[in-house]
């Protein structure tokens, strides 16, 4: 019996021991439960801020395409002004030089009819003086046709 007593004993220790070994173990899981379990916590706490963050980057990015866009358009309608401007200053340098050309050949003109009318203002003076002198010339031969002329325009007025 005793021997019976002896390995109950050491059987009890032996199952004492392997309890204690899986308290241990049981704990020690617990333990790597808890710690996994804060780790993921961690883990999700940093992920959800990194997705916070890049939520954030992607919100940031997305208003400054939308940003371009619209400077893109407002560039694209000052370029659309700026090209019809172009075009109405080469509309007017065109009439500009079309003026500039009306204008020479008025000046062209001008300066011949100036020459024309200086000639007949200088023809007319000649015929002047000519025609002063008949009337002052003392002499008979030189005078009697212009006397004619007026009796015949004296005789046709009466």
């Amino acid at each position: 019996a005793v021997q019976e007593r002896d390995q109950l004993s050491q059987e009890r220790d032996r199952l004492v021991q392997e309890r204690d070994q899986a308290v241990q173990e049981r704990d020690q899981l617990a333990q790597e439960r808890d710690q996994n379990q804060r780790d993921r916590e961690q883990i999700e706490k940093a992920l959800n801020l990194a997705l916070r963050e890049r939520t954030d980057e992607v919100s940031t990015l997305t208003r400054m395409v939308m940003e371009l866009r619209e400077r893109e358009e407002a560039a694209q309608e000052l370029s659309r002004a700026l090209r019809e401007r172009i075009d109405e200053v080469s509309t007017l340098t065109r009439m500009v030089m079309d003026l500039r050309k009306a204008a020479a050949g008025a000046e062209a003109r001008l300066t011949e009819t100036s020459g024309a009318r200086d000639a007949a203002v200088e023809e007319a003076r000649i015929w002047r003086e000519r025609y002063e002198a008949v009337l002052g010339s003392t002499s008979w031969r030189v005078s009697a046709p212009v006397r004619m002329v007026s009796r015949v325009m004296r005789r046709s007025g009466e």
